[in-house]
């Protein structure tokens, strides 16, 4: 513990899903701000893949504090050009809008809890069909001061990168 504030850098692919952080209490809830970017149903990383993406995603975040691909593609990318598109505005192909995910206190954890997370059924690209809009990435920055005795903990059905400090922990 140096007395610097961490950051935390969460990125998935339209999940379900829990955030818990366990810390001291001091408030009854906290926000995180991150922003969600909808993309078309016709995105060739969205609803085609399926396989083991282990080790496809650098130890430590790039200069602009996203996450790096390794190769050209992988089991559940195409291509380093459609990676990139997951954290960047690109005009029709995808929209980015701001959502606010409240961790909410119960007894001394910190806990965002959804069982269903879509929230961007009906906007923006729209659900193009399906019962869920299921073409989206989730990208939270999130600061907070180490104090020592605090756990990360997420649960989701879906690509997550979790870094802290730019270093890639789960």
């Amino acid at each position: 513990d140096d007395g610097r504030p961490v950051r935390l850098t969460q990125q998935d692919r339209g999940a379900q899903g829990a955030l818990r952080l366990a810390a001291p209490a001091h408030a009854a809830t906290i926000e995180l701000t991150g922003t969600v970017r909808d993309f078309r149903d016709w995105h060739a990383d969205f609803q085609a893949y399926t396989g083991n993406d282990r080790g496809i995603i650098a130890t430590d975040l790039g200069e602009d504090d996203r996450p790096v691909l390794l190769t050209d593609g992988s089991d559940t990318i195409t291509s380093q050009a459609t990676f990139a598109q997951w954290y960047n505005d690109v005009f029709d192909v995808n929209q980015a809008f701001t959502v606010e995910l409240p961790l909410v206190e119960r007894d001394g954890l910190y806990s965002y809890l959804s069982d269903a997370f879509f929230p961007i059924d009906g906007r923006f690209f729209g659900n193009e069909g399906n019962n869920h809009n299921f073409h989206f990435t989730t990208e939270i920055h999130a600061w907070f001061q180490y104090q020592g005795g605090e756990t990360f903990t997420f649960t989701g059905d879906d690509d997550v990168w979790v870094f802290i400090n730019g270093h890639l922990i789960i």
